[in-house]
């Protein structure tokens, strides 16, 4: 009741705040737990309409809605919208990740990195519990954890290689011997 009283409140403002839309995302997210499919694919798309607009495709709470929807269509059992909007959400997550490992700190990147893990399980938990059968499902799964493994490697990298640049030629021959010792392990 909170949640629909703060909407009304809300859509007497500006339609196109992100704020409704957050409300509009949990409140679908509620009428998923109490299986009321239908008032919740609402919810997201009008969520989705909104975010779209104001936020953008990257941003993270796109990113959560888009999520919100493929949970709704796997817990309705339709596998087909379930894996469309997971791609759209991975899509969405690719390019925020490539964004934000762009600038900050490496403990920054890491942390939004282990955020995004979060999706990554997932995407391979619909293709391997709920659509183990479907080849869209497995193909998206795929994609997915070597993207997500690519980002990793390439950022770890970049890293190594900013590191290498400071270090003076003993230090080097150290970092190369850890770098061939990690690779034999």
């Amino acid at each position: 009741e909170y949640y629909r009283r703060a909407i009304s409140i809300m859509e007497k403002g500006k339609a196109e705040n992100p704020d409704l839309a957050r409300l509009e995302n949990n409140l679908a997210n509620l009428y998923r737990s109490e299986r009321d499919y239908a008032k919740a694919l609402e919810m997201h798309s009008r969520a989705l309409n909104i975010l779209e607009k104001s936020a953008g495709p990257y941003h993270w709470t796109t990113v959560l809605t888009l999520g919100g929807a493929a949970r709704t269509y796997a817990a309705m059992g339709d596998l087909e919208n379930a894996v469309k909007y997971e791609s759209r959400l991975n899509a969405a997550l690719e390019t925020s990740i490539a964004l934000n490992l762009a600038i900050g700190s490496e403990r920054q990147k890491l942390a939004f990195l282990n955020t995004a893990s979060d999706y990554t399980d997932r995407t391979i938990s619909l293709s391997a519990r709920q659509a183990p059968n479907d080849a869209d499902a497995a193909s998206l799964a795929t994609l997915v954890l070597l993207q997500r493994k690519g980002r990793v490697l390439d950022a770890m990298t970049d890293t190594l290689a900013a590191l290498k640049r400071r270090f003076n030629s003993q230090d080097q021959a150290l970092l190369n011997q850890l770098n061939e010792t990690t690779a034999q392990l």
